[in-house]
């Protein structure tokens, strides 16, 4: 057995990606003589991602998962397992945890901060006379 690696343009559903983007795909194959020639057979899809996606550690962290879940499923022996795994990882290495922690962090405050702004959503940004005219002291009472 062994990994292809395809690449093929993203569907016409997803408009708002870029035209020209591309999603990459790790297959696994095995080849088989047939008829007396060798031929290569495709046994499964191990995992998708898409080409802008590559850059960003929870998007490789999904992909890895993928093919974990893959070859769990497949039920190979150890040493196969790992050598596929290790001709994958020669392509699209593993993230760093640190990495991918980073930027949950990141995107959690990104996510807290966009929450803030659609609470304050409506209201007015500056104060009226009204606001400050209950801010300010009363003369009255601050003469007696």
């Amino acid at each position: 057995m062994f990994v292809r690696w395809k690449r093929q343009p993203v569907g016409r559903r997803c408009l708002p990606w870029s035209t020209n983007e591309r999603v990459l795909y790790a297959a696994l194959f095995e080849s088989q003589h047939v008829g007396g020639k060798l031929r290569q057979r495709m046994v499964r899809c191990l995992a998708a991602i898409r080409g802008g996606q590559l850059i960003y550690p929870t998007s490789l962290t999904r992909f890895w998962l993928d093919v974990d879940c893959t070859l769990t499923d497949l039920r190979l022996d150890d040493d196969e397992r790992l050598m596929l795994e290790a001709r994958i990882a020669g392509v699209l290495p593993r993230p760093n945890p640190t990495g991918v922690e980073h930027q949950r962090i990141e995107a959690g405050a990104l996510t807290t901060a966009i929450a803030a702004m659609c609470t304050r959503r409506g209201k007015r940004r500056h104060p009226t006379v009204e606001t400050v005219a209950k801010e300010l002291p009363d003369p009255v009472a601050s003469a007696s």
